[in-house]
């Protein structure tokens, strides 16, 4: 692992994908995460890489969206949280937070 695990310092544009809804608004939360799923589904074929602004534990793509943003870094990196960070007080780097929802 090199000094830094992002890896898209070379990237000549970013695209920041938001979905949002009214707090209370279960279909309307529905809606805003298929769409926001589905944007990262077509663009994922030709990013570069993913940055992770907000980490999403409970959702089906959550270990996709580590593997694509760390890569080869990622279990080098989860070695290094479990030393720093043996009470699990930052988010977790595992497939195990992933549930059903």
């Amino acid at each position: 692992m090199t000094s830094s695990v992002h890896r898209g310092r070379e990237a000549e544009w970013s695209i920041v994908v938001t979905a949002f809804w009214s707090p209370g608004d279960a279909d309307g939360e529905t809606s805003a995460r298929a769409w926001a799923d589905g944007v990262f589904d077509a663009l994922e074929s030709f990013a570069c890489h993913v940055y992770l602004v907000e980490r999403h534990q409970k959702t089906h793509r959550y270990q996709r969206q580590l593997d694509l943003a760390y890569g080869p870094d990622l279990e080098p990196l989860r070695r290094m949280k479990h030393a720093w960070d043996p009470d699990g007080i930052l988010p977790l780097l595992e497939s195990s937070a992933l549930t059903n929802n």
